[in-house]
């Protein structure tokens, strides 16, 4: 129900009870409905740009101050419902950016209708945010109203206005002296104008709240990048008189059958915002997006409460990060689809996500479908030419895919480090180029076919792809460059064409070149020998440099030095068990693994255990943030110190979890520790 509707309501029931002959004041307002304007040090504000960028849950006697740790202060209540300030410092506040980032303690928030803003991240990670309300500050009430003569108010809810409080204009707030609806006219106290309010006595907003919902105000007109992502909204609600948004039904209500709540542009062209538990009347999983849609905004679909999505035949673009870490299992286009361009990272990390592009589709992005671990995405129907960079990093269970006709270019590390990867087929013949390590370290790869148009093998290209059999290169074909083929130890057909003139010293190094063919090819018989060929002793190893990294096991390590490595990152999100260890042999030489990089295991839901070897002096910030499955953490080095280990680097781990440390250190880490983001109720021991 929109603002006039309630409004027209609010003075029918007035008209009603008078008429009745029944007297205001039989039933109070429940207390529990009063809110306080939430205090101006609890918020971080910018006087210049008017934006609030922080917020902090202070415990006793902190003032203002503190790092809003909510683990440090035994007797802290964290805030759960938290209302925004009209103005902070004697400045209208117009809007917030990144406020309450990652604050899982906050149930509801009440901004006041006067905001023009909501930036980046304002609401992200914020799970337990159910509801964001608006308080309509030309809506007031005398404190008495409220509390005796409001009977027909009793259900809705009030922000409470101290007394001292005045508006923009320098005046404190009144009710209006008319408040007229068609032929209805409620008469007020004139002495309640604006600026007449008797001193002492406190007013009260009233507050448009819709349960389980985001209530835009009319006033906004930008809504940031993430702004509501992992949040328990249900559904949106654009108050009426907006000029920039709308909402695909009243609060998510009304809605045609099996179209879901969302928020989009006021043309409703732009989808900025899918509800993330948006349920229908029959409490379904399933989710479709309203025609009409053109462009699905970065983000728009990043940690949904669904199982499916069915995307609108009008979209034509998902931006990047469109549906990034949505935890769906299914995306499906209609036959008549027209969308064209898929973004960067636009269905990253989405473990067991089914999607098949339509033959619309002509351009994707980086890392478009990266981290999918358990499922293989289908391209082969649409017209891409170009597969960008790292489009199927980290995709473990990729194990065939088909390409399309259309392709041209397969660029840099596009299928790199994909251990199951058995085959790739080309049914086109239109592939021009592949790029530097475009399936590097791919060690279950077992044949390829290099279409008839590629005239180079680049850097790297199959390098460590231990288990390839048959490489079928293509006449036409002319350069084989630096380790092209090194470490594919087990390669047993391959025919050099006759059109290639370079081959690189190193491109076969730990091969069985005997096994290729290079009768075809008097140069190539002189530079790798072939099958009459006795290779020479393998040269003697360098000790690889600074910024190579290299996979051991299940976790990637780079050099940072001479003799030491930092730990990157998993090679999976779905790791479980993690053992640092003091050191690492990477091409024949040891390496002390002394780092770890920031956000290396950020996001490893199912991590569960971590040991932390002996020579680790430094964590990155957020390094094991959000791993909220991790309870049990042993670490075993003593050169820690609160300098080397990062902000937030145990944030968001399980709040029950147990820290085993170095005996002589238990009280330096212990302190510490906390701070880093261990739980006041997890336990630290020696």
């Amino acid at each position: 129900m929109k603002g006039k509707t309630w409004k027209l309501w609010g003075v029918l029931c007035v008209a009603v009870l008078f008429g009745l002959g029944i007297a205001p004041g039989a039933k109070a307002v429940d207390q529990d409905r009063i809110y306080e304007v939430t205090g101006e040090e609890h918020f971080i504000f910018d006087k210049e740009t008017q934006m609030i960028t922080g917020y902090q849950d202070l415990g006793p006697g902190e003032n203002g101050e503190g790092t809003g740790d909510v683990s440090v202060v035994e007797e802290q209540k964290p805030e759960t419902v938290v209302v925004v300030p009209r103005q902070i410092q004697g400045v209208e506040v117009k809007g917030l950016t990144g406020t309450f980032q990652g604050n899982s303690n906050l149930q509801k928030v009440i901004l006041p209708d006067t905001v023009v803003s909501l930036g980046d991240d304002v609401f992200c990670g914020c799970t337990n945010l159910s509801a964001v309300c608006v308080y309509q500050t030309d809506k007031s009430y005398q404190e008495e109203q409220v509390t005796e003569n409001q009977e027909q108010d009793w259900r809705l809810s009030y922000v409470k206005m101290d007394s001292t409080s005045e508006d923009i204009d320098g005046n404190r707030p009144g009710v209006s002296e008319e408040v007229s609806e068609g032929e209805n006219t409620v008469i007020s106290n004139p002495s309640m104008q604006p600026g007449n309010r008797p001193a002492g006595e406190n007013v009260y907003f009233e507050v448009t709240d819709r349960g389980s919902c985001a209530v835009i105000p009319a006033s906004l007109q930008s809504i940031g990048q993430r702004a509501f992502n992992s949040c328990a909204i249900a559904s949106f609600d654009v108050m009426e008189g907006s000029e920039y948004f709308k909402d695909s039904g009243e609060g998510g209500a009304n809605l045609q059958e099996g179209v879901g709540a969302c928020l989009t542009s006021f043309d409703g062209k732009k989808l900025y915002r899918l509800a993330p538990r948006f349920r229908d009347q029959n409490n379904s999983l399933q989710y479709t997006i309203p025609e009409g849609i053109e462009e699905i905004l970065p983000y728009a679909g990043q940690a949904l409460g669904w199982q499916h999505v069915a995307v609108a035949s009008t979209v034509k673009s998902i931006d990047s990060y469109g549906f990034y870490e949505s935890g769906l299992l299914g995306i499906t286009f209609t036959e008549v689809a027209q969308l064209e361009t898929v973004g960067d990272w636009a269905f990253a990390y989405n473990d067991n996500l089914d999607i098949s592009l339509p033959a619309s589709v002509k351009t994707i992005g980086k890392y478009s479908f990266a981290y999918i671990a358990n499922r293989t995405p289908d391209l082969s129907k649409t017209q891409i030419t170009v597969l960008p960079e790292y489009t199927f990093a980290g995709c473990p269970n990729l194990h065939t895919i088909t390409m399309p006709a259309s392709l041209q270019t397969i660029e840099n590390y596009a299928f790199a480090g994909n251990p199951n990867l058995n085959e790739v087929v080309f049914t086109g013949s239109t592939l021009t180029s592949i790029g530097t390590g475009a399936f590097q370290n791919c060690t279950n790869m077992h044949k390829i076919n290099i279409p008839s148009g590629v005239t180079t093998i680049e850097p790297g290209t199959f390098s460590g792809c231990s288990n390839l059999n048959e490489v079928i290169l293509p006449e036409g074909l002319q350069n084989i460059k630096d380790e092209a083929f090194s470490g594919c130890q087990n390669i047993h057909t391959m025919v050099i064409p006759s059109t290639v003139t370079y081959i690189a010293g190193n491109s076969f190094s730990g091969c069985n070149t005997r096994e290729i063919d290079t009768s075809k090819n008097a140069y190539a018989r002189s530079a790798i020998g072939g099958a009459t060929y006795v290779p020479s002793p393998a040269p003697k190893p360098q000790m690889p440099g600074v910024g190579y990294q290299k996979t051991i096991g299940k976790l990637v390590y780079k050099v940072t030095g001479s003799g030491t490595v930092t730990l990157v990152k998993p090679t999976s999100k779905s790791i479980q068990k993690v053992t640092i260890p003091a050191s690492v042999r990477m091409d024949g030489f040891a390496f002390r693994v002394t780092a770890i990089s920031a956000k290396a295991f950020v996001r490893c839901q199912k991590l569960k255990s971590v040991v932390i070897g002996v020579n680790v002096r430094t964590i990155g910030k957020q390094a094991f943030q959000k791993c909220k499955k991790l309870a049990k953490i042993t670490i075993k080095t003593k050169k820690l110190t609160k300098g080397t280990v990062g902000a937030g680097s145990f944030k968001g781990i399980a709040g029950k979890a147990t820290v085993k440390v170095p005996k002589k250190k238990y009280k330096a880490y212990k302190k510490f520790l906390r701070k880093k983001g261990v739980g006041k109720k997890a336990k630290i021991k020696k």
